[in-house]
């Protein structure tokens, strides 16, 4: 299996609210504290849905993947949370969506390669749930950040996608909506909260 059908398998994985189970994992504050919280978002955000996931939970989803290629890939299990923007008084834009994500691997190393092997070809699709998986347009926002853009029922779509690897964990961002195309100082705000909660 590719690298990139490894990716593309893990889009549907926030539809599970399943129990993790892996060999050796982190303890559930370790992974769970890669996430983002009501203080990195802001008040106009509120909590959705959270869950975990399996290498066998995604294996299950995806057409022809086998469980195998997660394992040979080191990882071992993943946390996300959705979140959603809250708007009070209109006229405004379609509301923010906000999904994080952390996978866990076997070693540092691996986590690493995960995401060095990411490019504008091979997005990190990891527990993204409102992409379609053709017609889109993936392009750089910079280091470690991608704008991902496509059509949907005739509105136009932009979400950032920020990913860094820390220790043996894969940790993602994404932010979008159907509105005004989120600004990229945005998810880097989000995402420095977090690094900096974890230093």
């Amino acid at each position: 299996m590719s690298s990139r059908t490894l990716r593309l398998a893990l889009a549907a994985v926030p539809l599970l609210l399943t129990a993790a189970c892996s060999n050796q994992p982190a303890a559930n504050s370790e992974i769970d504290d890669l996430l983002c919280t009501q203080e990195d978002l802001g008040p106009d955000y509120i909590e959705l849905s959270r869950g975990e996931f399996t290498t066998a939970d995604i294996a299950a989803l995806a057409p022809g993947a086998n469980e195998h290629a997660y394992r040979d890939a080191g990882m071992q299990r993943g946390h996300f949370i959705f979140w959603k923007q809250v708007l009070s008084n209109p006229p405004f834009d379609p509301p923010m969506n906000v999904l994080c994500q952390a996978i866990e691997f076997e070693t540092p190393d691996q986590a690493a390669a995960f995401a060095s092997g990411l490019d504008d070809s091979a997005p990190p699709w990891a527990g993204i749930a409102w992409l379609p998986e053709h017609n889109l347009i993936v392009e750089s926002a910079g280091q470690d950040l991608q704008r991902i853009s496509f059509n949907d029922a005739g509105q136009d779509v932009s979400v950032l996608v920020g990913y860094r690897a820390t220790g043996r964990f894969f940790s993602s961002i994404y932010l979008g909506s159907s509105g005004a195309p989120p600004e990229e100082s945005a998810i880097t705000t989000i995402a420095d909260r977090v690094a900096h909660r974890n230093e």
